[in-house]
């Protein structure tokens, strides 16, 4: 399956160490605003040549802020795809919508 633009720019990684950024302050005007910072073990897989192998490189990333982790759910692991996740059937009166909505022939 061909990857979004968006995807490719998300990487497995384990994030190693949390610490403090010694340059942190609360005031608008200091060097930094990150409280914390963060060190990640980065796997990226680049394609190689047209036969489908992919080179696996690894790396170690420091001083990364919290704003540039995202938390992303595998594919069909999110709550949504529990068997018994709550779901039911929502009734709602025709007339709450306004007539000019409704395409319904009667």
């Amino acid at each position: 399956p061909d990857d979004s633009e968006e995807d490719k720019h998300i990487h497995k990684c384990n994030i190693t160490e949390r610490y403090e950024d010694e340059e942190y302050s609360e005031d608008e005007e200091e060097e930094s605003d990150h409280e914390y910072l963060y060190t990640a073990e980065l796997e990226v897989q680049k394609p190689f040549g047209d036969t489908g192998d992919v080179i696996v490189e690894r790396h170690e990333i420091e001083m990364i802020p919290r704003e540039a982790i995202e938390f992303v759910n595998l594919h069909y692991t999110s709550d949504v795809f529990l068997k018994n996740s709550f779901r039911h059937e929502m009734k709602l009166p025709d007339e709450i919508f306004p007539k000019a909505w409704m395409n319904k022939e009667q």
